[in-house]
């Protein structure tokens, strides 16, 4: 399911915004509940509905409605949120009543100066300390699945044993690294084009 498009960060490695524009939009969660209604009689049980969002918890007020009808469901529910949730104990209860099964958090890099060169915004959450926002998303029942990109300058084979010992100390479940592909569009794609770098 996709519930909304766009997006406001500005990653220099990431083409969604290029793809569906930097500003947020959702569907009416009337629409995106009936489309749930839908899939649970299709279902006839218990099923796990992912969002195909980028993050679907821009608009605060409106995920917290649409979790907490979500939670009259017997769904489970992956999807994508930013690392702010850490800050919102309402929001993330609400997630967990929805019976959230994971929550996709793009942790990125664990180097803060790649940090500042990729998401500034990401980075002033690492300098607040990322661990303490993992355990705080953890204990509010959201198991999260981590997500990181290598291949940026300054990553070397050290990074690969950061962020196994990060998600070992904080009993991040899941996790996943993938490499830096500068997508067309994207400012690292413009910078690594005018480096001759591709």
């Amino acid at each position: 399911f996709q519930y909304s498009r766009g997006c406001p960060h500005r990653c220099n490695f990431c083409a969604s915004s290029k793809a569906y524009g930097k500003k947020y939009r959702t569907r009416s969660v009337d629409h995106f509940i009936g489309c749930v209604e839908k899939a649970a009689e299709r279902a006839g049980g218990e099923f796990i509905l992912f969002f195909a969002d980028d993050d679907i918890t821009i608009k605060r007020n409106a995920a917290i409605e649409l979790f907490d009808r979500m939670a009259d469901f017997p769904l489970k529910w992956v999807g994508c949120a930013d690392i702010a949730i850490s800050d919102d104990p309402e929001l993330m209860k609400s997630m967990a009543r929805a019976n959230c099964e994971a929550v996709i958090v793009g942790l990125e890099s664990l180097d803060g100066t790649i940090l500042e060169e990729v998401d500034p915004f990401k980075a002033k959450y690492f300098k607040n300390n990322y661990g303490d926002c993992v355990d705080r998303i953890l204990d509010a029942g959201l198991p999260i699945y981590g997500s990181y990109i290598v291949g940026f300058d300054g990553d070397d084979e050290s990074t690969f044993h950061r962020i196994y010992e990060f998600s070992d100390k904080h009993k991040i479940p899941k996790s996943s690294v993938s490499m830096l592909v500068p997508y067309p569009q994207t400012k690292i794609y413009d910078q690594l084009q005018a480096e001759n770098r591709l």
